[in-house]
């Protein structure tokens, strides 16, 4: 389970897998492909920013919506070596929307067509490539899956009018059960049927230390 820069993480990890793949593929032959691609993860106002920082030939990504992923959730969480009881992990499932920016429908099929192969081809991610970016986020066990997501014409247009911009190739992906773990603790059983004894030994008048530990 990761801790609370998960989130970060992933979208952070996600440009950098575009930004590498596409440095590796300019080392060669790129077939074609534009050779200067800016990769930039975007909120909301970004899609505003034309002439400012936004990404004029390249890829956004954008985190439109976050769930809790229900089939894996479980009322409680990790118990500890110490007896104590981590509180419920918190299971996301992360929905991105990819947007393709260039000035030619052309060189935007291009780029959009280079992006899905990429993450297909990369559709597990691992520790040492989620933690190469903020490293200690993830467990050592852990990984994360992307997939394209089933979006309809109707929410993925909606979307864009949310934003208030024209629609522009966009691409929905997601990424399944971001597993967040507490940081907190609750006692656990033995912990209290220990203090329990002790106070029934306190009004006894009996000192004597029995009972589970």
């Amino acid at each position: 389970m990761a801790s609370f820069r998960a989130i970060e993480t992933i979208s952070d990890v996600l440009i950098d897998l575009l930004r590498v793949s596409h440095e590796r593929l300019n080392e060669g032959e790129n077939g074609g492909l534009h050779r200067s691609l800016d990769f930039k993860v975007y909120q909301g106002k970004d899609f505003r920013s034309e002439g400012g920082d936004g990404v004029s030939t390249g890829v956004s990504l954008f985190l439109y919506r976050t769930v809790v992923n229900g089939t894996s959730r479980t009322p409680s969480g990790r118990r500890l070596p110490s007896g104590e009881t981590q509180r419920s992990k918190l299971p996301l499932d992360l929905h991105y929307l990819l947007t393709v920016w260039a000035d030619s429908a052309s060189t935007q099929h291009q780029i959009a067509g280079w992006v899905m192969r990429t993450l297909e081809t990369t559709p597990i991610l691992p520790k040492g490539v989620l933690n190469n970016v903020n490293p200690e986020v993830f467990r050592a066990d852990e990984t994360v899956e992307i997939i394209l997501n089933d979006l309809s014409n109707e929410d993925l247009f909606r979307i864009w009018d949310v934003l208030g911009e024209p629609y522009r190739l966009s691409i929905p992906y997601l990424v399944r059960n971001v597993r967040i773990e507490s940081e907190e603790t609750v006692p656990g059983e033995g912990v209290v049927e220990r203090r329990i004894v002790d106070v029934f030994q306190h009004e006894n008048g009996n000192t004597k230390t029995t009972g589970s530990g």
